[in-house]
């Protein structure tokens, strides 16, 4: 029997061409980061990488490793002296019961993948490893897009990260 990944990976799929045009972009962002840090490493120049805290909910890990994430929920920020509305960042939070039933092996290969290109990492939003604000996906229907500004260019954009409370 064919698993999902090999059917939406065949020939046969209707979405081979895209898949195959990622790969390559996906391999050679590979072999040039792998270059750019063996160049640094022997010239003694430490690379940082950055890690954020959450995934997107549509990413290869949240497909490939549904049981790892919680799909109903959705990370953001409290409420706060920043944004009194509090915000969504659209990232699904992980289940981290299941996480530990293999000691953590999802985050290990991410680190270890990193440490494959840098000697050193940053967390973003490294409290989420400790808390994180929890929003159930039902409730979207009370929260709406909001623009936000763009000060490079001065123009309104959505930035799907962020959302306002819309009580009226």
């Amino acid at each position: 029997m064919e698993r999902p990944l090999e059917k939406l990976v065949s020939e046969d799929s209707p979405h081979y061409s895209i898949i195959c045009f990622h790969y390559y972009i996906q391999y050679h962002l590979h072999v040039q980061l792998s270059e750019a840090a063996e160049y640094a490493r022997k010239k003694g120049v430490v690379l940082k990488g950055d890690l954020p805290i959450g995934v997107d909910r549509n990413s290869v890990d949240t497909w490939v490793y549904p049981n790892l994430f919680r799909m109903n929920t959705s990370t953001g920020a409290p409420p706060d002296y920043f944004d009194k509305n509090g915000q969504n960042w659209g990232f699904p939070t992980y289940n981290w019961e299941e996480m530990s039933k293999d000691n953590y092996g999802w985050w290990r290969g991410r680190l270890t993948q990193m440490a494959k290109y840098f000697t050193a990492y940053r967390i973003d939003h490294i409290l989420g490893f400790f808390r994180i604000w929890e929003l159930l996906i039902k409730m979207m229907k009370y929260i709406k897009k909001r623009k936000m500004y763009d000060m490079k260019n001065n123009c309104g954009r959505t930035n799907d990260n962020f959302w306002a409370v819309d009580l009226a």
